[in-house]
């Protein structure tokens, strides 16, 4: 009986670590699902954010002026007012004419040879790294295409990322030591 005993032990014993392990696997996988997805909401918020502030700005800008280019009105944030914020917007004309954003300061976003709607990240004001984005416009009054640009600095998209892994890494049966390591 004594062997029963041991052998039913030993078979709980068994299936209990086993059932420990998988269930370690899957919220780890879990975990690790969810940083992802996390991470994918986060940029696609971004980049609908530059989007929509692309759109503002070109309805900002007033029709023709003997000056060239010019706002109408301020876009109502702040962000890019403060010098080097790391929130910046430009408009290039077709004449080489440039109209920017006061957070910019004395720097100009990087001119790309063609237009992208899908962001792309490099170097920016101060060696900063920005998600870049550059799109043809059309503004009222002028015949030809604009090109039209916003970034925003992408240090702020790592660390909401970073925060996405701990809140994962935690939720994964990680400990909190673990995931902060891991970020």
């Amino acid at each position: 009986m004594s062997t029963t005993l041991r052998t039913a032990r030993s078979l709980t014993s068994r299936l209990v670590i086993s059932a420990g392990l998988w269930a370690t696997c899957v919220l780890g996988a879990g975990g690790l699902l969810l940083a992802g997805v996390f991470a994918d909401v986060v940029e696609h918020n971004f980049d609908a954010r530059l989007q929509a502030d692309l759109e503002n700005l070109v309805a900002a800008v007033d029709s023709p002026r003997p000056a060239g280019l010019a706002l109408g009105r301020p876009l109502g944030d702040p962000r890019y007012e403060r010098a080097y914020s790391g929130w910046y917007w430009q408009i290039r004309s077709a004449t080489g004419e440039s109209l920017r954003s006061r957070s910019l300061w004395d720097a100009e976003l990087p001119a790309l040879p063609t237009a992208t709607d899908s962001p792309i990240t490099l170097r920016g004001p101060n060696d900063e790294p920005v998600r870049l984005f550059t799109s043809l416009i059309s503004l009222p009054g002028h015949e030809r295409n604009q090109r039209g640009q916003r970034a925003f600095q992408s240090r702020p998209l790592r660390s909401t990322r970073c925060l996405g892994r701990r809140i994962a890494g935690r939720s994964g049966g990680s400990s909190p030591l673990r995931a902060a390591a891991v970020a």
